[in-house]
This record gives structure tokens, sequence and C-alpha cells, in this order.
């Protein structure tokens, strides 16, 4: 008797807190109203006080980077393609249809140099169509963080020029390694800069010329001169062997000088 007792109480307390929490409603009371507009405060507050989640930033697959790995092309984006490899009884096997992709170098003027870049056959088109610079910029690539190699200037378009003159270049364009060319010009040396250039030009002083030009080129040339029976072959030849001891030095100074120029940096 006492649990049911306890148990109807219960209920009859229930269905009192209800009936006045639907008279509130009803009437429109001014408890029922406070009490929404806290629970509305209260809703305000915790999204406040929570962490703002920022949208996924969805963009191109030339922003992300600049490196040449990676099968995709640069400057539009393209990737590889989901397809099947049909055989003749139609059975269909997935594979991957790449994108025609190739590294190249393309020429930047402004920053007068060669880029390197990975670029599908539709990005080359772009290129040539609306410049490097352009298709780089709608890109999103930074061009002055590319690999890179840097334009020749025009001494050393002149150097060339010189070194087709004299020969010393094979086919199809290539110049000859430094051992096989070094300096060994007497008019060349007496009238540069070089420090053997006084004592090469007392030796070209007592050199005569016999007038034919291969007689005079063999003449001419220190090497030559010094494994000849010439009489002026044993000073050709000490001339030689100093030269040869001053070449190393001499070409890492000139190289030094040539860094310091080209990164604006004193010695």
């Amino acid at each position: 008797l006492i649990q049911n007792r306890s148990r109807g109480t219960e209920l009859i307390a229930q269905r009192g807190e209800w009936s006045g929490v639907m008279k509130g409603l009803a009437l429109g009371s001014k408890a029922a109203t406070r009490g929404t507009l806290l629970v509305a405060r209260s809703r305000r507050s915790s999204a406040a006080a929570a962490p703002r989640v920022s949208a996924l930033e969805v963009s191109c697959k030339a922003k992300q980077g600049q490196e040449l790995n990676g099968k995709w092309c640069r400057i539009t984006g393209k990737t590889a393609n989901n397809g099947y490899s049909v055989s003749h009884s139609h059975v269909r096997t997935k594979r991957l249809q790449h994108v025609n992709l190739h590294v190249k170098r393309v020429y930047w003027p402004r920053g007068n140099r060669w880029v390197k870049l990975r670029l599908s056959a539709k990005g080359m088109k772009t290129v040539e169509k609306n410049g490097i610079e352009a298709a780089a910029k709608q890109a999103g690539i930074d061009l002055w963080k590319l690999p890179f190699q840097l334009d020749e200037s025009e001494a050393r378009k002149q150097w060339k020029k010189q070194q087709k003159e004299d020969g010393n270049v094979q086919l199809h364009g290539r110049v000859l390694p430094k051992d096989k060319r070094k300096m060994v010009n007497l008019e060349k040396l007496a009238k540069s800069d070089h420090p053997l250039a006084a004592e090469c030009n007392a030796l070209l002083s007592k050199l005569t010329l016999t007038g034919d030009a291969k007689e005079d080129s063999k003449l001419l040339n220190l090497r030559k001169l010094s494994e000849s029976d010439h009489e002026l072959a044993r000073e050709a030849k000490d001339v030689l062997d100093r030269s040869m001891q001053l070449g190393p030095v001499l070409s890492e100074k000139h190289r030094q000088k040539k860094y310091a120029e080209a990164h604006g940096y004193k010695l």
C-alpha cells in the first residue's frame, strides 16, 4: 500500500508540473517568455565561445607547389583520368589515362632567365598564346622560385663567337673542354692581361713568321712550338709550363669574380 501511494504521488506531481508549463505557454506568461529568452542567450553564448570552423580551401593544384615531381600540369592543373582497357572480348580493366607531360625550359624575358616547368600539351599552348608571365599569374606560380638558368651575357656570346672562329667548337655547337683549349696562342697572350703577357710579347718579337697561314698557326701555338725543333722551342716550353701552372689559379680567380658580379657581393 505504501509503495502504491508513493507512485501515485509522483504521477500527480509530474502531471501538475506539465499542466503548469502548458498553462504558461498558452497564456504567454512572463516566466515562460523569460525562459525562452534565457535559452536563446545561452545558445548564442555557446555558439560564440565555440571555435569558428573555416571552410575547406579548394585551390588549383598548380598553386600548391613549385616542384617538378608529380604527374600534373603546373599551368592547367591537369591530372590523370580514370579509364578502362577494353579487350577484344570486352573485358574492362581499370587503368589511368596519364597526362602528356614534358619538363620544358621556358624563357622569361623580365627575369632574363630560362625557367623549368612541367607542362602538358595544353599548358604549352597556353604559354605560347598568353605568355609565360600571364599564364603563371593565372595558375598562381611564383616564377622567381622556379629552378632556372640565367640567360647568356653579351660577354658569353662574344666568347662563343670567338671560339667558333678559332675552331674550338665541335658538332652541334659544343665547345671543347677547358683543358683542351687553354690559351696557347702567342698573339692573344701578348695582348691579354695575363701575368706572362710581357714574356709572350718578347717571344713573339723574336719569332719570324713565314707568311703561310698553316705554318704560322703552328708557330704561334705555344704547345706546338715547344714540341717542334725550332730554335725558340726551349723558351716556348718554359713559358708554356709557367702558363699551365698559373692557369688553375687564374681560372679560379675569374670564377670568383664572375660569381661576385652575378650575385652582387664584393670579394
